[in-house]
């Protein structure tokens, strides 16, 4: 869905985690990099396997943070 630049920035990797550590105590299930599908622009975080979509926070200072929420 990215092209190179995109997929080599942190902050793809860490709104793909944040959506990993939500959704393991909700569905105690381990994901794989490919389950995880993140659209920046819309902020969200998609897990076909589940039909489930998180919505993303990504807050850059000194570190990189992401945050995930399920969308009820």
């Amino acid at each position: 869905m990215y092209d190179l630049r995109m997929l080599q920035r942190r902050d793809l990797f860490v709104l793909k985690e944040a959506v990993y550590k939500a959704y393991f105590p909700l569905y105690n299930d381990f994901l794989e990099f490919q389950d995880v599908e993140i659209d920046i622009r819309a902020r969200s975080g998609y897990v076909q396997k589940a039909n489930c979509t998180f919505f993303l926070e990504l807050l850059i200072s000194k570190n990189v943070i992401g945050l995930a929420y399920l969308r009820s």
